[in-house]
């Protein structure tokens, strides 16, 4: 037995504390926390001095990249994250684990970029969940100055095997809770849609029927002020029908407007909706009090 080898009581002992530390991971939902967890684990389980865990996108590319070990200032006087070269493009399509004692004399790679800490021994290992790679672990020197070893490499296997699973489930989550709040969202719509239709079929009364509509509009969508602007009966001129909202009296200088005349007109001119950003550009048509009443965006919607 070499001088790395674990005796079968010291490698029982890593495998229970692998199995325990792992359990917290199928019960994880959220992505990000998730693999910061699974590179905190791969780190402690092997005594490196650094790790990250890569995930791929649908195309096979280098999605997210969640490294644990540098510091905030080593990490942001990287010129940039990992591009997928060198030996982490190398693991991205590897179907084996790569372990290597010193990586500059490795021909597969690249060097560091500027500012990137000095490493010196590797372990990577694939993410496979059946055939398709979900991602790969990353661990770099080992602490006490040694390589990593065959027994840390079954281990961080091992955990690749967890990670497989927690991964699949944390996105088969995210995409229930996309789903679900797009239904959600649905169902609003169709509520909005009926209690509109329901006020058109039971009020004759053009100012009602307008009161009701642009009341439960804002209710919908948490609108702070709401105006309704109407085209006056034979004519090309625009007028002020009906306002909701407290702290601004108007949202324009005036109640009426010529069709293509200011940012009211032009919308009911060309049938395009407009979303205005307050804070960034000044509208001269716009009422002074909806700055001083700290209105930051307002959308014009034709009829």
């Amino acid at each position: 037995m070499g001088t790395n080898s674990l005796t079968i009581e010291q490698l029982e002992n890593r495998l229970l504390a692998l199995h325990e530390a792992s359990l917290e991971l199928v019960r994880e939902m959220s992505i990000d926390t998730l693999l910061e967890k699974i590179a905190s684990i791969a780190m402690e389980q092997v005594s490196a001095s650094y790790a990250a865990v890569g995930i791929l996108d649908a195309e096979g590319q280098l999605e997210k990249f969640i490294p644990m070990g540098m510091s905030r200032d080593e990490m942001d006087q990287l010129s940039h994250p990992p591009v997928g070269k060198g030996l982490i493009g190398e693991l991205m399509h590897a179907k084996e684990s790569i372990r290597v004692a010193d990586i500059k004399s490795d021909p597969r790679s690249s060097g560091f970029p500027a500012f990137h800490p000095k490493m010196t021994s590797f372990l990577g290992v694939p993410i496979y969940q059946g055939q398709q790679q979900l991602g790969q672990l990353y661990l770099t020197d080992k602490r006490g100055g040694k390589e990593f070893t065959v027994e840390d490499q079954q281990i961080i296997e091992m955990l690749a095997a967890y990670a497989a699973v927690s991964i699949s489930n944390a996105r088969l989550y995210k995409e229930m809770m996309t789903r679900d709040r797009a239904l959600t969202r649905r169902n609003e719509n169709l509520a909005l849609l009926d209690q509109l239709a329901s006020t058109l079929a039971t009020s004759t009364d053009i100012n009602q029927i307008l009161d009701s509509g642009l009341t439960q509009l804002m209710d919908y969508l948490r609108l702070e002020v709401g105006e309704i602007f109407l085209r006056i009966e034979n004519s090309n001129n625009l007028q002020l029908s009906q306002h909701r909202g407290e702290g601004v009296k108007n949202l324009w200088k005036r109640p009426n407007y010529a069709i293509g005349e200011s940012t009211v007109g032009r919308t009911a001119q060309n049938g395009i909706p407009v979303v205005l950003n307050l804070s960034e550009y000044e509208y001269t048509d716009l009422n002074p009090e909806t700055k001083v009443q700290g209105i930051h965006q307002l959308a014009v919607l034709p009829m």
